[in-house]
């Protein structure tokens, strides 16, 4: 019989299928980076059978690793800098510091972010920034799974960013060189930053990328009301229509905020190659509106759940946005919206980001991205009545205790085991000093 690598024994597994189904009282054994079984907990003489590493479950929720569909990681300095602010106000404040900030302080505002998300349950995440080969480096580094975009967009002026052509041939460059590293936990995708930061003829070259190279697609949509007034008196067209023109949606598409989306919008963008990336906590502090979750989840689309940058929602914890997401729209009993946001941190989020054969679910075959969480210690978490109310409405991501990604301990007992997190903090810091100033807006 085969030496496992990894088991985890005697927990709770909320394997996050299309059923909800919960498993006490059971082990989970992996080999390699997959899930190779999950069965009912026997004696530890009678299941261990020589595992090279077994973790004790007792106690603990297991469930797959939770997925942030939305990041800009190349902002972790920026967290705690402003407070009711516009978007575009906004935007135009944190341009003018970003174009200070070179790949070496790229990469360590990634670490900065990975040492979060590690810590917060997240393993895979969707990044839309710049300097993505810093960003990808750092995520060889750290362990995590994540789908990176380099960002493209006009005009270039206080941002600090380089003529378009260049930011595209850039894009491009990235795909060929970063696509795949890690072991195939990095794939690289194109990043139009919106339809109003691009014009047509900069949306038609990077379809043309996508066409070459095979690229998904991450952009932000329909955002603010703004955004969709004047789409529609500069172009006679909302946002959703004019990426139907110009063949954005013949390609894998992960579309960001979409808070004002119309009833012909949706049935527009309804279809199993698109993505919606919630971002309730970013979307209340811009002030950007409540996006019409109920009317987006179960279609064909698929629907994540992200956090958006820390310079707009100031943490990356997904459990936070789970809460959010929960209990600010106006949810039907029949919808069980602690159960279906649970879903879009997970399966619906793999599915998002095109990876839902890999990851979203615990079940054999699948990729052994895992966190284990403690639920029964605290508090705030206690009594422990149903997991799916207590992972909504009591969790935190401080509640996670481990996490696992492609079979690797990341994280094991609340301590990070990838990076020297001390180290990050110190970096971090330095950067932040001399990029921000201390400066808020």
């Amino acid at each position: 019989m085969p030496v496992a690598d990894l088991i985890i024994r005697d927990a709770t597994v909320l394997t996050m299928n299309a059923s909800f189904d919960v498993l006490p009282h059971h082990d989970v054994t992996v080999n390699g980076q997959a899930i190779a079984a999950v069965t009912p907990t026997r004696p530890a003489q009678d299941s261990d059978g020589g595992a090279r590493k077994v973790l004790d479950g007792r106690g603990l929720i297991l469930m797959p690793g939770l997925v942030n569909a939305h990041t800009h990681l190349g902002m972790s300095f920026f967290k705690g800098t402003a407070a009711a602010a516009d978007l575009f106000d906004w935007l135009d404040w944190t341009g003018r510091h970003q174009k200070k900030m070179g790949p070496e302080d790229a990469y360590w505002s990634v670490m900065l972010a990975a040492a979060e998300m590690i810590r917060a349950g997240i393993t895979t995440f969707a990044d839309m920034f710049f300097n993505q080969e810093a960003t990808a480096a750092a995520i060889a580094d750290t362990g995590l799974r994540a789908c990176l975009g380099e960002g493209i967009m006009e005009p270039f002026g206080e941002a600090g960013r380089e003529a378009v052509d260049a930011q595209i041939d850039g894009a491009i460059r990235f795909i060929e060189k970063c696509q795949g590293m890690a072991g195939g936990r990095i794939s690289a995708w194109l990043a139009p930053h919106s339809l109003y930061a691009c014009s047509e003829r900069t949306i038609a070259r990077v379809m043309e990328a996508a066409n070459a190279l095979g690229a998904p697609v991450q952009i932000h949509l329909s955002e603010t009301i703004k955004e969709v007034e004047d789409s529609l008196a500069q172009h006679g067209r909302r946002p959703p229509e004019r990426m139907e023109e110009l063949g954005i949606l013949e390609h894998r598409v992960l579309a960001a905020h979409c808070v004002h989306l119309s009833p012909s919008d949706i049935d527009i963008l309804d279809r199993p190659t698109f993505g919606v990336a919630h971002n309730p906590g970013s979307n209340l502090k811009l002030q950007s509106g409540l996006a019409p979750l109920m009317q987006l989840v179960e279609r064909q689309m698929a629907v994540g759940l992200g956090t958006d940058g820390n310079g707009s929602e100031d943490t990356l914890d997904i459990l936070k946005a789970v809460y959010l997401a929960s209990v600010m729209h106006p949810w039907t009993r029949e919808l069980r919206p602690a159960h279906t946001v649970l879903a879009m941190a997970t399966r619906e989020g793999a599915r998002a980001v095109g990876l839902e054969d890999e990851i979203g679910t615990v079940e054999v075959g699948k990729k052994a991205d895992l966190i284990l969480l403690d639920l029964g210690h605290h508090p705030r978490t206690t009594p422990l009545n149903n997991p799916f109310y207590n992972l909504a409405f009591t969790a935190r991501g401080d509640d996670v205790v481990t996490t696992i990604v492609d079979g690797k301990v990341l994280m094991e007992d609340r301590v990070i085991t990838s990076l020297d997190e001390a180290e990050v903090l110190r970096q971090a810091q330095t950067c932040s000093d001399q990029i921000l100033g201390g400066d808020s807006l």
